[in-house]
């Protein structure tokens, strides 16, 4: 059995599309396209290795769900826009990778293989 991934992203081309690689490579995948489903979700099932978010979310900042969670999950924060500011509070987040979309496939796999080796939660 893989890890266990949770998928947060409102846009669900880019759900269907991360999930189908990272299953793929051996992952199991939720998905939630709400902040608010995703907290749901993992207080259900606490088991997930790694979280990917979308930063801007229809309900809640992806940077607002990581900082709600009850437990350490080491976690990737993806967008396709973000603020200097945004950028430089992230930079600062231990634990955490950013990737800037459209990513490469290879950059998603290559970001959860890492955060899942250097176990370092946030």
């Amino acid at each position: 059995m893989g890890e266990r991934i949770l998928l947060v992203d409102d846009n669900p081309d880019v759900t269907q599309i991360c999930a189908q690689i990272l299953s793929d490579e051996g992952f199991e995948v939720d998905i939630a396209h709400r902040g608010r489903q995703a907290l749901s979700m993992l207080k259900e099932k606490d088991d997930y290795d790694v979280i990917i978010v979308d930063f801007a979310l229809p309900d809640i900042s992806g940077l607002d769900l990581l900082h709600s969670l009850e437990r350490d999950i080491p976690a990737i924060l993806i967008s396709g826009y973000l603020k200097e500011r945004e950028m430089k509070t992230i930079s600062r987040l231990e634990g955490l990778a950013f990737l800037r979309k459209p990513f490469p496939i290879t950059a998603l796999t290559a970001a959860v293989k890492r955060v899942l080796r250097e176990q370092k939660p946030r």
